[in-house]
């Protein structure tokens, strides 16, 4: 994810912390999340996530918390939760491999380090 470009933000939409391509998962269901990094200390967090605890779907903002570089202020995240069924039909519409994946209980995405 990179951070969307300031001509691409749309109303309502915050600038320092809204990306290209957010990370979109299923509501109810157990999902792992792992960070590397080859080079220097990465540390993302969504605070909304971990702090306050709320049984709903929703958007979530957060940014690095680990001061690795120039651009560290410039790193943000965004966590979108939706009802599985949502999620499955945009799986389905993106992706028919993915969604069989999902099915089946599978690793659906696999990030390279940062």
């Amino acid at each position: 994810m990179l951070r969307k470009p300031l001509e691409d933000l749309r109303a309502g939409e915050f600038r320092l912390l809204e990306v290209d391509n957010r990370c979109v998962l299923p509501a109810g269901l157990s999902v792992g999340v792992y960070c590397t990094s080859g080079d220097v200390i990465h540390s993302f967090c969504l605070p909304k996530c971990f702090i306050k605890i709320d049984a709903l779907s929703g958007l979530f903002y957060g940014q690095c918390s680990e001061i690795c570089g120039a651009n560290h202020s410039f790193m943000p995240i965004v966590l979108e939760v939706r009802l599985r069924t949502i999620f499955q039909h945009m799986v389905w519409r993106r992706n028919t491999t993915n969604f069989n994946r999902f099915v089946r209980n599978e690793p659906i995405a696999q990030l390279n380090e940062v």
